[in-house]
């Protein structure tokens, strides 16, 4: 969240080639899009045009990669373990100070995939990308410890599994008229949802079970003339936040 001329963080919009992507309810982002995918970004911070419909702060407009006449791809994968961290403090300069040690990846693997070119040379083009973020990490190294608020904490593991997939197809059918089709997929799982704070001393009772975001739109744009031209779009976004609780707390009772 983010907030631009003083208006809240509410008061943004945020879009997918130009299709709205904010929760309708509290105006948050509704789905994550991969870096890799982002060709460019257009911010809007006043003066907003009609089309960009109520938006008290920023426009921000994501615009992603298209293909080309050649085909191409990458690849990026980045690594890291409990191995590879240094820790600045001893545990006994820790304790001493009655802090916990920071949270550290006991593993986190990210790794994205991209491949793009042509359909029909000069008149179709796809472009696609996959990425997968796998982490494991532990809250704290030491434990049980006291915050400053007199509530303990108990270190304990948590585990974060995120796929994403997009694929996007742009056609220049002639030289007046341009076509665009893109879909993005979000699959997020973790089996402990909230992680223990000052305000919440006790691990999760919900599971993170397998968020899905489905994002799709279509673009048509005909040119009349030089000063014309008509533009059509098509837009598609569902998110699906199921946060069922664990087994072992499903028969527990409720206390309001």
């Amino acid at each position: 969240t983010y907030s631009i001329h003083g208006a809240t963080v509410r008061g943004n919009t945020t879009a997918f080639d130009g299709v709205n992507m904010n929760d309708p309810v509290v105006m948050y982002t509704l789905t994550n899009i991969n870096f890799d995918v982002m060709d460019e970004v257009e911010s809007i911070t006043a003066g907003h045009p009609a089309s960009v419909g109520y938006t008290d702060g920023a426009y921000v407009n994501i615009v992603t990669k298209s293909g080309g006449n050649k085909f191409t791809g990458g690849a990026t994968v980045y690594f890291t373990n409990k191995d590879m961290a240094q820790q600045l403090w001893t545990e006994d300069q820790v304790q001493a100070l009655g802090v916990a040690q920071p949270e550290v990846a006991k593993k986190w693997l990210d790794g994205s995939v991209t491949f793009g070119g042509p359909i029909a040379r000069d008149k179709i083009w796809f472009f696609t990308n996959a990425r997968m973020i796998k982490q494991e990490l532990k809250t704290n190294f030491i434990g049980p410890w006291t915050d400053v608020l007199g509530h303990t904490h108990n270190p304990y593991d948590w585990t974060h599994d995120e796929k994403m997939g997009f694929i996007k197809l742009t056609g220049q059918l002639g030289t007046k008229f341009k076509l665009m089709g893109m879909f993005n997929v979000v699959d997020i799982y973790r089996p402990m949802y909230e992680a223990a704070s000052s305000r919440q001393p006790f691990e999760s009772t919900r599971i993170w079970d397998h968020e899905k975001g489905y994002t799709g739109n279509a673009v048509f744009n005909y040119i009349l003339d030089q000063n014309t031209f008509l533009d059509f779009r098509f837009g598609y976004v569902h998110r699906w936040f199921p946060l069922p609780l664990q087994e072992s707390q499903r028969s527990l009772p409720w206390v309001d």
